[in-house]
């Protein structure tokens, strides 16, 4: 029986498409050294929470990681690191192998880390800024006031302070701390508020005093110069 001409050209069509496949995995080893492009500029890609590895393919090749997703489309068929994607910001580079994409994707995304020393006697505005100018600090001192505004004082902060008070002054802990730098900036602040009512806790003053407390400490902080009066001044 002939074969129509239809028929051959889709043979020859399905036998291109196992030949790209077979090219693909097989100069693919799964160890990262299969590639022969250089590694190029680096490119910030995000991998959505529930990614599939196909829609993975098309992010990195939209970021210019791959030239096309086909290939890492292909092997992600038979990679079992396909189903361990995580999601994530991650820093890849133009030509990268898909071993290494795969290696990387399945690690996890690198989480940076910035440190803040909040020292004493700062006001609310001086606290946002030492935050703000913290080296790899995400923040800005107006994101830091818009998320201030959504952190809840707590209970023992007197409601009927006046118009011009900044009723978060001596509410941020001073302490030098570390934060994740995809870290929220309310969650931030909530928790050198938390500290700052933890430590009077501590130091035993009752609730009803605790603000009374706060203010003269901040006072004393702010206007004894020389720390080895300040017992004195306080016990006045």
């Amino acid at each position: 029986m002939a074969v129509s001409t239809a028929s051959k050209m889709f043979a020859l069509v399905v036998l291109s498409i196992i030949g790209g496949v077979l090219f693909v995995l097989l100069r693919y080893d799964g160890s990262g050294t299969a590639g022969t492009e250089p590694e190029g500029e680096v490119v910030t890609v995000e991998i959505p929470p529930g990614a599939a590895a196909d829609e993975v393919g098309d992010i990195l090749a939209d970021a210019g990681v791959l030239d096309s997703a086909l290939a890492f489309q292909a092997v992600t068929r038979v990679d079992a690191r396909a189903s361990q994607i995580q999601p994530g910001t991650y820093q890849l580079r133009v030509g990268m192998d898909t071993g290494d994409i795969l290696d990387r994707l399945t690690q996890g995304a690198a989480v940076e880390i910035f440190t803040v020393t909040i020292p004493e006697g700062l006001t609310v505005n001086q606290t946002l800024e030492r935050i703000a100018d913290a080296e790899e600090s995400p923040f800005t001192v107006a994101e830091l006031r818009e998320a201030l505004a959504g952190v809840a004082l707590p209970a023992w902060v007197p409601t009927d302070l006046p118009k011009d008070a900044e009723p978060f002054e001596g509410l941020l802990a001073p302490n030098t701390y570390e934060f994740r730098a995809d870290v929220n900036a309310q969650d931030m602040l909530n928790q050198l508020v938390a500290e700052t009512d933890s430590l009077l806790q501590q130091l035993g003053v009752d609730g009803g005093r605790r603000y009374e407390a706060l203010i003269l400490a901040s006072l004393i902080e702010r206007e004894v110069r020389v720390p080895e009066e300040r017992p004195t001044v306080a016990s006045v």
